[in-house]
């Protein structure tokens, strides 16, 4: 039993204290730079520094285990009094690394840009990359730090009373379980609660450069069976801005109409039946049966329709066209799944 502690001990990680690490900061380093090459679409700099945060805290407890098992293996290491030394001139060779990386962004989202025939950008933003890659990435190894100062802890408590690989094995489970029941139960619902009212306030939102349609057969407008205010952000969007009968006829060469569109927000009924029910006699009213083609579209989430399938439909056909939604939710796809509608 005591042969197995000592065994145990020797592989304590190498986090004894709250410094970096000067391999783990090593890989770190290189796998931030790597997360920037070019990728199969271009990436916003808040996206791009959260990707390269997570890659480089992945980078950073690789290079920190294999410090560990080094020193398991009880391979040479630096004397103590080269040690300093060693760690200020690794800490610069890793800051030279990203560096080097981020003077390239530019030129690498471009490259992705191009290959999409995308206008290309004068600046990645790199200051913005690193900032928002260094807060996520001190957030994850704070998270990583407490996870592992509590199993720790709690082993060299446990293992008075349990052999220590058994009493090491639980209090892994154990604290995984904990900090999972933190993490889903608190943090993740409060997140989704944050995100639930930010997505129902812009459900809501009146945009004042989407004006209401005054003319009668449009949905939302003086004679429609469904309130301009109920129809949703991406409702009223999605009506407001349709192809005029002008326009199309500039683009086709030929006589058009006003295509028919015909949107039923999730507040304009109390159920799934009375919205479909609104929506028939809505399009009925707007002529919607009258056209050569009707179109039912299931939006995502928000209440979204992608305008340029919608539209270049429209054109296609010289507006002769009727398009039906209804609403079914104002969170995201994902969301509105898990949260039942």
């Amino acid at each position: 039993m005591e042969g197995e502690r000592k065994i145990l001990g020797t592989l304590e990680p190498p986090e004894h204290g709250w410094g970096l690490h000067v391999p783990g900061m090593l890989l770190a380093a290189v796998f931030f730079g790597v997360s920037l090459t070019p990728s199969l679409i271009p990436r916003d700099p808040v996206m791009q520094g959260g990707l390269g945060g997570i890659v480089a805290i992945l980078g950073y407890w690789l290079g920190m285990y294999g410090l560990w098992f080094w020193r398991f293996l009880q391979l040479p290491m630096p004397s103590e009094r080269h040690r300093p030394r060693f760690r200020v001139i690794t800490f610069l060779i890793a800051i030279g690394i990203s560096a080097a990386f981020l003077w390239k962004t530019a030129d690498w989202q471009n490259a992705t840009r191009a290959v999409m025939e995308l206008d290309p950008v004068e600046t990645s933003y790199p200051m913005t990359i690193a900032a928002v890659a260094s807060a996520s990435f001190l957030v994850l190894l704070l998270a990583g730090r407490i996870f592992g100062f509590v199993m720790w802890r709690l082993a060299r408590h446990l293992n008075r009373i349990l052999p220590p690989r058994i009493g090491m094995v639980t209090v892994f489970l154990l604290v995984l379980y904990l900090f999972w029941a933190l993490v889903d139960g608190v943090l993740i619902r409060k997140a989704f609660q944050a995100a639930d009212a930010s997505f129902e306030a812009a459900d809501m939102l009146i945009e004042p450069d989407i004006p209401q349609p005054q003319v009668a057969e449009k949905t939302g407008g003086p004679q429609s069976l469904v309130d301009w205010q109920e129809m949703g952000r991406w409702g009223r969007s999605f009506v407001a801005r349709a192809p005029t009968a002008e326009e199309i006829s500039e683009f086709a060469g030929e006589r058009a109409m006003d295509p028919v569109r015909v949107c039923v927000g999730r507040r304009s009924a109390r159920t799934a039946r009375a919205k479909a029910e609104l929506a028939l006699r809505e399009l009925i009213r707007a002529g919607g049966f009258e056209r050569s083609a009707v179109v039912v579209v299931v939006p995502v989430g928000s209440g979204w329709m992608d305008p340029g399938g919608h539209d270049t439909l429209d054109f296609m056909l010289g507006g002769d066209v009727a398009t039906v939604a209804v609403q079914y939710s104002y969170r995201t796809s994902a969301r509105a799944i898990r949260s039942g509608l």
